[in-house]
């Protein structure tokens, strides 16, 4: 018995040495072990993409697709690929949060806004984001904030009450676009903050209001998807189906959208605005108003 039980511990440990899990494992090691002795830029493309394969083929795998993807990070930027970094450290954060790297992925983060995009106001966002997603570790870590700088939701909001020049009417674009760009990173590194809903449901307006349409879709998406429950969900959706409709002009989409909000929220005060854009989809105002005397004509 104890023979026949030392064999079965033999063939599992043999097993799982030649798992396709941990032949990968063991090539990404390989690599980098050669790109230690030789820096190259082959080999560094050739570890990437190693990398990437272990994450697409082991997508279950938190603790080391976190890993591999800060170490794709670190290649990239070495590399002054910052599109690629980014990349990597956002598919890190969104769904490998769980990860004892999040901290080392969120500071990289920073580090790419700080010196590589010259973009301090969302630099210092997702650092501020970091001290209240991991309060244990902030102090331990150089996050090198400015002295006497306003709490990140103060910050945001003055940021967010810059766009709009309420005497012209002007759009700032850039800022905009910054106030937009802080919220998602703030929602990367920090969304389990209660705030963070509320903070993507008014990027989503803001984006929807400057008519950069799929950026508000792609939001409203993340806050529905994100925390389902929350009290913006309802009007996320609603929004959502109506920019599609009035805004990109896709109507079986928005009717679609249109289609789920009514059907999970029939009540909500919304409602009877679904319906109505549900029935008249892909009608301008002109042809409404036909319709409306018509009727009032055969009344």
């Amino acid at each position: 018995m104890g023979r026949y039980i030392f064999f079965l511990l033999s063939l599992s440990i043999c097993f799982s040495a030649c798992s396709p899990q941990k032949q990968y494992q063991q090539e990404i090691e390989q690599l980098e072990e050669s790109l230690s002795q030789k820096v190259d830029a082959d080999k560094a493309s050739e570890l990437q993409a190693a990398y990437l394969a272990y994450v697409e083929r082991f997508p279950k795998d938190t603790l080391l697709n976190a890993r591999y993807l800060y170490r794709s990070a670190g290649l990239s930027y070495r590399m002054q690929d910052t599109p690629g970094a980014l990349s990597a450290i956002h598919r890190a954060l969104e769904n490998y949060y769980a990860s004892d790297n999040s901290l080392n992925n969120a500071l990289l983060l920073a580090t790419l806004y700080r010196e590589e995009l010259q973009k301090n106001r969302v630099a210092y966002t997702i650092l501020q984001g970091i001290k209240l997603a991991f309060p244990e570790a902030a102090d331990e870590k150089a996050l090198n904030l400015p002295n006497n700088i306003p709490g990140v939701f103060a910050r945001l909001d003055t940021l967010r009450r810059q766009i709009f020049d309420e005497s012209t009417y002007a759009i700032n674009f850039p800022v905009a676009n910054d106030y937009i760009t802080a919220v998602e990173e703030f929602a990367r590194v920090a969304p389990e903050h209660p705030q963070t809903p509320e903070l993507l449901f008014k990027a989503a307006e803001i984006a929807r209001s400057i008519q950069t349409y799929q950026k508000a879709i792609d939001l409203f998406d993340w806050l529905e998807g994100r925390y389902p429950g929350h009290q913006r969900e309802s009007q996320a959706l609603f929004l959502k189906a109506f920019t599609l409709d009035d805004g990109m002009k896709d109507y079986e989409s928005a009717k679609r959208a249109y289609e789920t909000f009514i059907e999970k929220y029939p009540a909500d005060p919304f409602a009877d605005d679904a319906r109505f854009s549900l029935q008249n989809l892909g009608k301008d105002v002109e042809e409404l108003i036909n319709e409306f005397e018509q009727r009032e004509a055969d009344q």
